[in-house]
């Protein structure tokens, strides 16, 4: 069975338009993810500050005024202060901190001491559930806060699919007009082949 040209073209054509159809998509969901992660961390970051703008020290402890911060603070956030050297100060999640291992090891520690704040999503190692961990470098402590990576973060971190129902609308739109183009462009080649 031969191939007329027409469909040659709209072969070519609609080939040429899925591969850029789907990079513009693929494209379009990791930007979003990220805009909307960064934008988490940012929250992120601003909680961090104010916990550092309500930290006083008492016999050598860092200690956050825990009762002012809980009423302005997500429930579910993890507080943890590391002094420069890695030592846990302070969990709000953990009730014998000053045991833990010493956090300067930790992938969101790392960026914060060679970036000023890092962040990650991982399994903690003290209490083994999975967190969106954020850590910014201070003077003489590194604040980290972390929400727990569950259903509702995921959702909030995903990428909306308006913009793709509208790519994918506008992909069966193009394919219809690739579809005409072809066919009057294969309807003119073929009465031209005719006439030769």
């Amino acid at each position: 069975m031969k191939i007329s040209y027409r469909q040659k073209l709209f072969l070519y054509f609609s080939v040429l338009f899925v591969l850029f159809t789907i990079s513009i998509i693929v494209f379009e969901r990791v930007r979003e993810k990220k805009y909307k992660t960064q934008a988490l961390e940012e929250k992120l970051e601003a909680y961090t500050d104010i916990i550092h703008a309500q930290v006083f020290q008492i016999d050598s402890n860092l200690i956050p005024k825990s009762f002012w911060l809980q009423t302005i603070l997500p429930n579910d956030l993890r507080i943890t202060l590391i002094n420069n050297q890695g030592k846990v100060l302070y969990d709000n999640s953990i009730d014998s901190f000053y045991n833990l291992n010493n956090h300067i090891d930790r992938p969101e520690i790392i960026d914060a001491t060679n970036n000023g704040k890092g962040s990650h999503i991982r399994l903690s190692n003290s209490n083994q559930h999975k967190y969106l961990y954020f850590a910014k470098k201070f003077d003489t402590l590194y604040i980290r806060v972390a929400l727990p990576y569950n259903i509702q973060l995921q959702q909030v971190l995903q990428p909306d699919n308006v913009s793709l129902y509208f790519i994918l609308l506008f992909f069966i739109v193009f394919l219809f007009f690739i579809h005409i183009a072809t066919s009057k462009l294969g309807n003119t080649i073929d009465n031209l082949e005719i006439m030769f």
